[in-house]
C-alpha cells in the first residue's frame, strides 16, 4: 500500500505546481501590452480666411490609420505673426474651439466619435490663457485636460493636448478641433499683417515616446499683376494699387501695421487703425494710384498721407469716394501710407486769397517777396506752433525746391518768399505748408511771370 500512497501525493504536488504556474504567476510577472508597429500620424489646417489681419476660423485635424499607435500628446506651434487673444480678455468658459475625436473603443467594442470643446477658464496661472478641454457632451463630460496657451504674436504661440484618459483606444484615429476667429464679439485669431507663407507646427508623442513632427504651411497670398496699362492690384477692405504700366508681371503684396512706422506718427488721427505698404514683384512704372478705405464716422475729412523721404507724411490726396469711403492718391514710390484725418485745418489769407480769385495758378512776378500769410486751426481755434514751414515745389516733379520758416504772429502765420533769391525760371510751381513731419492742404500753385 506504501507505494500506491507515494503515487498518490506525488500527483497532488504536481497538480498544486501547475495550478500555481497557472493561476499566480502572472500576478507577479508584468506582461507588456502589445503595441502597433507604426506612428504616423497626419496633420492638416484649413482657415476660413486667407486676407491679412481677418480673424479667421482655423481647423487643426490629426489623422491616425488603422494599425497605428494611439497618440499620447500633441504640442502645437503657430507661427510669429498670428495672435491669440489672451484669456482675461473673453468670458469665462467662453467656446474656444469644438471639434470631435474618432477612435476605437475597446471597452465597448465599437468606434465611437464624442464632440469636444475648448472653454476658457480665467485663471491663467501665468499663462497667456487657460483652456479646459472637454471630451464628450460639455455638461458631463467623459474627460476634462487642461491647456495652457503660451507665447506672443512677435514669438510664435505653443499649447498642448495630453492623453489622459482611461479607455483603451486603437486606430484610425481622426482628431478635428476648429478655433473660433471671433469669440463673445472679440477677435480671438488674428492672420498676420504681412502675406507670406507661415508653418503651423504639431510633435507628435506616442505612448512609446516615439515623435513625429508635422509642419502645414498657411499661405496669405499677393495678388496677381499681369502686364498692360492702368492694371490694378485690389485687397480685402477696399484697399488697392493701379501701377500705370506693368511690363513684366509679377505678384503684388500688401503689407499693414497697427503701430506707426519707425519714422513715427504724423499730424493727422489714423482711420481705420492701419498703416499701408505694398510690394510688388512685377516690373513697373509710376505714377501710382494708391486707394485706401477709411472711416467714415471717425473721419470726416479724410486725407492719404504718404511717407516720403526725410521721415515727412505728405498729404497726396487725389479724390474721396464717399460711398464706398475710400480715399485715392497719386505717388511716385513705394513707403507706407495712412488714411487720416488732419490734426488741423488751413487757410490761405491775402495776398495769396486774392490772387487767386483773379486766376488759378495765380501770377506772381519773379522779382518780388510773396507775403505767406495762413491760418492754422483746430477745435479750439487758432493754433501755435513753432515748427511750421512754407515749402516751395516744382510742380512738374514735385522736386523740392525751397524752404521758409512760418512765424506763428497773434492770430496767424507769415512767411515771407523772396522769388529773386529762388532764382527760379519761368514755370509753374507749387506751395504748401509742413506742420511738424507733416504737409497740409490746400497746396497753391503759382506761375512765374
Amino acid at each position: 500500500m506504501y507505494p500506491l500512497l507515494k503515487m498518490f501525493l506525488q500527483k497532488i504536488i504536481n497538480f498544486i505546481l501547475i495550478f500555481t504556474i497557472i493561476f499566480y504567476l502572472p500576478l507577479f510577472v508584468v506582461v507588456k501590452p502589445i503595441l502597433a508597429e507604426t506612428f504616423m500620424p497626419a496633420l492638416s489646417i484649413t482657415s476660413s480666411d486667407i486676407t491679412p489681419n481677418s480673424n479667421p476660423d482655423i481647423t487643426l485635424t490629426t489623422v491616425q490609420p488603422e494599425g497605428d499607435e494611439v497618440l499620447s500628446q500633441i504640442l502645437f506651434s503657430i507661427p510669429a505673426g498670428w495672435d491669440f487673444v489672451a484669456g482675461s480678455s473673453l468670458p469665462q468658459d467662453a467656446e474656444i474651439a469644438y471639434g470631435t475625436f474618432t477612435a476605437f473603443v475597446v471597452e465597448v467594442n465599437n468606434t465611437m466619435t464624442v464632440p469636444v470643446t475648448i472653454r476658457n477658464d480665467k485663471d491663467l496661472q501665468d499663462y497667456k490663457a487657460h483652456w479646459k478641454i472637454l471630451f464628450g457632451n460639455p455638461s458631463s463630460p467623459y474627460v476634462t485636460l487642461d491647456s495652457f496657451l503660451d507665447g506672443d504674436i512677435s514669438k510664435g504661440h505653443t499649447f498642448t493636448i495630453s492623453r489622459a484618459y482611461n479607455f483603451t483606444l486603437q486606430s484610425p484615429v481622426i482628431f478635428s478641433l476648429t478655433f473660433n476667429g471671433i469669440i463673445s464679439g472679440i477677435p480671438a485669431l488674428t492672420s498676420p499683417l504681412i502675406q507670406g507663407n507661415y508653418n503651423w507646427t504639431a510633435k507628435y508623442t506616442s505612448p512609446t515616446n516615439v515623435e513625429i513632427t508635422r509642419i502645414k504651411t498657411l499661405t496669405i497670398p499677393g495678388t496677381a499683376t499681369p502686364t498692360g496699362a492702368n492694371v490694378t492690384a485690389s485687397f480685402s477692405g477696399g484697399s488697392s494699387i493701379t501701377f500705370s504700366s506693368v511690363t513684366t508681371d509679377g505678384v503684388t503684396t500688401q503689407t499693414t501695421l497697427t503701430t506707426p512706422p519707425s519714422e513715427g506718427t504724423g499730424q493727422f488721427q489714423l482711420s481705420g487703425g492701419l498703416y499701408f505698404d505694398f510690394n510688388s514683384s512685377a516690373k513697373f512704372s509710376c505714377p501710382c494710384t494708391v486707394t485706401l478705405p477709411y472711416d467714415p464716422v471717425e473721419t470726416p475729412n479724410p486725407r492719404i498721407y504718404h511717407l516720403e523721404d526725410g521721415g515727412v507724411w505728405i498729404d497726396v490726396t487725389a479724390s474721396v469716394d464717399t460711398v464706398n469711403n475710400t480715399v485715392t492718391g497719386v505717388v511716385s514710390s513705394f513707403s507706407w501710407y495712412a488714411p487720416g484725418q488732419p490734426n488741423f485745418g488751413l487757410e490761405f489769407k491775402d495776398p495769396i486769397s486774392a490772387l487767386l480769385s483773379i486766376s488759378d495758378p495765380m501770377q506772381i512776378n519773379s522779382n518780388r517777396t510773396l507775403p505767406v500769410n495762413f491760418v492754422l486751426t483746430d477745435s479750439n481755434g487758432f493754433v501755435s506752433r513753432d515748427d511750421v514751414t512754407v515749402q516751395i515745389l516744382d510742380n512738374t516733379n514735385n522736386g523740392f525746391i525751397g524752404e521758409v520758416t512760418a512765424i506763428a504772429l497773434k492770430n496767424h502765420y507769415k512767411a515771407n518768399l523772396s522769388l529773386k533769391e529762388l532764382n527760379l525760371a519761368s514755370g509753374i510751381y507749387k506751395l504748401r505748408v509742413k506742420v511738424g513731419n507733416t504737409t497740409y492742404t490746400p497746396v497753391v500753385l503759382f506761375q512765374l511771370i
